[in-house]
């Protein structure tokens, strides 16, 4: 088949984004014929006049782009906010236009556990959902919630899944070095960026350990001058990693720490750090409290709660008979249940799903 499939920057050194990250992920390991088309912006791309009229240039552009290369279906991710909502919306209706079945695949959202607080928004919503042969979601749980705010919509559960190492690593004893804790994501207040720093003040220097953080946003200098203050040479920013540069600093880390507010799905940075044998320390949010069971396989911690956070973190760092524990069932979680293989297969069964019954696909 010809695939159009819709991404914000594929660029991963300019662009923080667990929907670029998927996407790169499907493109790698598939067979199928895809088509990129970005829509959005990457993390150094500025707001305002440029980027709405750049934005309103994707838009227009996208039918002559599918009609050009002849596409057959359209796979298309978005976050479900109101800009994802206001966004791909507007793709939906073209596909609709040009008669190619779409597969609209939901990656978290402020709205997608709370609801959509806007009527219009919620119209909107609802007509693309409608319009969509199947919407693919990352777990029962965001199924759930999504059918019982739209019901009558095909949802589908297709979990994200990566690449897992042979051999589990054990993280070993931590003897005299400090253990390392490591974030990677968008530095943005959804991601409890404030809560990280609250609670490296409360536990720093008192339990000494690294922390690592990389990535791209709007809370970097913030972050930044906030830990630096604190941890001095123990804190490092790395920026935008991709490829051995984002496996070294996974490879390096012992902890991945991800105490979200809102917004989440299921984050490819979580999945990745627990198939190398690092330790989860996450909130609950949507469908992280599907794959990190605390005391089995990583640690939950109360959103919003930066002394919940620092007491964890404190019991996670002097107890490495736990430390090793979680850690081999975090890699063995992954390799169970979100491999890259059983996930690909899923993925052209609901491909399939979309088109015609005994319809046949014209491109050889």
């Amino acid at each position: 088949m010809n695939i159009l499939i819709t991404s914000p920057s594929l660029d991963m050194r300019r662009n923080v984004n667990g929907i670029s990250a998927v996407v790169a992920g499907i493109m790698a390991n598939s067979t199928q014929r895809y088509f990129p088309y970005r829509l959005g912006r990457h993390d150094d791309q500025r707001g305002g006049v440029g980027w709405v009229f750049g934005l309103l240039g994707q838009l227009l552009g996208f039918m002559p782009f599918a009609l050009r290369h002849r596409i057959d279906l359209v796979h298309q991710n978005l976050p479900f906010d109101a800009k994802g909502i206001l966004r791909e919306s507007v793709v939906t209706t073209m596909a609709r236009l040009l008669g190619m079945p779409v597969l609209l695949h939901v990656h978290g959202g402020a709205f997608l556990m709370a609801g959509c607080p806007n009527p219009w928004l919620r119209w909107l919503a609802s007509h693309m959902l409608q319009r969509s042969q199947v919407v693919v979601v990352l777990s029962e749980l965001e199924r759930e919630a999504l059918v019982r705010q739209f019901p009558g919509i095909n949802a589908q559960v297709l979990s994200n899944a990566v690449a897992v190492p042979a051999v589990a690593r054990e993280p070993g004893p931590a003897g005299t070095r400090r253990r390392t804790v490591l974030f990677l994501g968008r530095l943005h207040e959804s991601k409890g960026l404030h809560d990280l720093l609250a609670a490296v003040r409360l536990l720093y220097p008192r339990r000494p350990f690294r922390l690592v953080v990389c990535g791209a946003g709007p809370l970097q200098q913030t972050l930044v001058d906030g830990c630096s203050a604190v941890m001095g040479a123990d804190f490092e920013f790395r920026g935008v990693v991709a490829g051995e540069d984002k496996a070294r600093a996974i490879a390096d880390a012992d902890i991945f720490v991800l105490p979200s507010r809102y917004g989440e799905g299921l984050p490819m940075a979580l999945l990745e750090a627990m198939a190398a044998g690092l330790v989860p320390v996450v909130t609950d949010d949507a469908s992280m409290k599907v794959v990190v069971q605390p005391g089995v396989n990583g640690v939950r911690v109360a959103k919003c709660d930066p002394a919940d956070l620092a007491t964890k973190l404190e019991a996670l760092l002097g107890d490495d008979a736990l430390m090793t524990r979680l850690a081999l069932q975090a890699t063995e979680t992954v390799r169970a249940g979100y491999g890259i293989g059983p996930y690909m297969a899923r993925l052209d069964s609901l491909y399939l799903d979309c088109l015609p019954r005994h319809s046949t696909v014209p491109h050889a």
